[in-house]
């Protein structure tokens, strides 16, 4: 401290690192010392008080300090390095053409750094030009990385390669640049902003617009491999929520579970667990895995989470006791929910239990009305859940729906609810894929529930277009 030659080194040491602010300072306080030291010594120091000056981009100081430079008895190795910061002056200046020929003639050099700046100031400036297309840029840049190794260039190199990936989406790639950037030279003062960069590439895949360009498998791949850059808080949750989402999209059950079970068990906390052990549930039910997703839903519970999510969490409880054969506890979990998915579930439970009249009562409160039943049963049929708009078809819920119900009354020996469907759906069902079966259950019976002759003629007929048709399925 306080000593004008500690001065100069300092800057030396800081243009070594590229950091040309300090560097030109402290050139400036202290130049006048360099003549002092033997040849090879000065050379260098004014070759790095010149490139200060350069990247500050006072181009007069730099040639202050060039001139300097050719006064003194150089090597070839030395005058390459000088004629390099000369063509970075003309480049600087405006003179491209003047800058590019000094680097075309500097490839051929026999000093292997200047050969490699001037490679690369080169594929530059055609890349700028457009006479280089991104991705010969990008092969050019490669070769580089291993034409010299170990200082600022190799640096400048792994940086430049980082983003020209980022651009193209080849996020894994570039954080790869990065990561090496940051072991390789942990000491540059310009490789400790790299940790910001990847984690601000990191957040761009998976929390920006640009993110859904990359698909799901390469998003799992990239996070496996760059976990450690997911943010705390509610940033780094919402990430593996949504990657979790595009897993599921693509069927990838459990990936997207173990993602899910990562944020429940050991980052999430307060509300938003209800919301995850929610979804979580829903994965392992798609998933087969319903001890799993009754485990969740315990490992999650809360009194504060709305009665929308409470009604949700209660019937995925109820599909996975059943999942597990508890069809009785599953019952008693929605017995007092009367929403037409938790009725859909409760007739579907009676049906496991085989209690066909309770699953036809079930059924028989999901139907909607007819249209020569509006008076005694609700509003017109056009404005019933599941009856297209001609009042002559079912969408294919209704129809399933209809099925089942004829099903659950023929195996509860109920006649009359048989003829209850065949009078207000036959007609509708006529036009659906499920015409066959539905005659053959219901098609031969009178309003009072006793057989029809002329339906059971009909049922016959229908009986034998359908082994007809399996005939010729086989």
């Amino acid at each position: 401290s306080g000593s004008r030659e500690a001065v100069l080194w300092q800057a030396a040491y800081a243009a070594a690192g590229c950091d040309w602010q300090a560097a030109a300072a402290g050139f400036a306080a202290s130049d006048d010392l360099i003549s002092d030291y033997a040849p090879r010594l000065a050379n260098r120091l004014w070759r790095l008080a010149a490139e200060a000056r350069l990247g500050i981009g006072d181009t007069g100081g730099a040639s202050q300090y060039l001139m300097a430079l050719n006064r003194a008895p150089q090597t070839r190795g030395e005058e390459a390095e000088a004629t390099f910061l000369m063509a970075q002056r003309y480049r600087l200046d405006g003179e491209g053409a003047r800058a590019e020929a000094l680097w075309r003639a500097l490839e051929d050099s026999g000093n292997p750094l200047v050969r490699a700046r001037a490679t690369r100031n080169l594929a530059e400036a055609d890349y700028a030009a457009g006479r280089l297309e991104r991705e010969d840029l990008l092969a050019a840049l490669e070769r580089l990385r291993f034409a010299w190794r170990g200082d600022a260039f190799e640096l400048d190199v792994l940086l430049r390669l980082s983003d020209l990936y980022a651009e193209t989406g080849r996020y894994r790639q570039s954080l790869e640049m990065l990561r090496q950037a940051a072991s390789y030279f942990p000491e540059e003062s310009r490789a400790r902003q790299v940790a910001g960069r990847m984690r601000q590439i990191f957040q761009v895949v998976f929390l920006e617009d640009e993110g859904a360009r990359v698909p799901p498998l390469a998003a799992l791949a990239l996070y496996e491999e760059f976990q450690e850059l997911t943010p705390s808080g509610a940033e780094g949750d919402l990430i593996l929520r949504r990657l979790a989402d595009d897993l599921v999209e693509m069927d990838l059950l459990d990936q997207a579970a173990a993602l899910l079970e990562e944020l429940l068990r050991y980052r999430l906390t307060g509300g938003i667990r209800v919301v995850v052990g929610t979804r979580l549930a829903e994965i392992y039910l798609l998933d087969g895995a319903p001890a799993a997703a009754l485990e969740s839903l315990n490992i999650s519970e809360a009194a504060q989470a709305s009665p929308e999510r409470l009604a949700e969490r209660r019937l995925l409880r109820a599909r996975a006791l059943s999942g597990l054969s508890r069809h009785s506890d599953a019952l008693g979990v929605i017995a007092q929910d009367d929403s037409r998915a938790a009725l859909t579930l409760r007739a579907a439970l009676y049906s496991r239990l085989a209690d066909w009249p309770k699953a036809v009562r079930v059924y028989a409160r999901l139907l909607p009305a007819v249209p020569s039943q509006t008076q005694r049963h609700g509003p017109p049929l056009a404005a019933r859940a599941g009856v297209k708009a001609d009042n002559r078809t079912l969408d294919p819920d209704l129809t399933a729906i209809v099925m089942k119900a004829a099903v659950a009354a023929s195996l509860a020996n109920d006649a009359v609810f048989l003829a209850r469907l065949a009078r207000d759906y036959g007609q509708a069902m006529t036009a659906s894929p499920q015409a066959v079966p539905f005659q053959l259950l219901a098609g031969g019976i009178d309003a009072d529930g006793t057989e029809n002759p002329a339906g059971s003629l009909a049922v016959a007929g229908a009986a034998k277009r359908l082994l007809l048709g399996m005939r010729e399925g086989l």
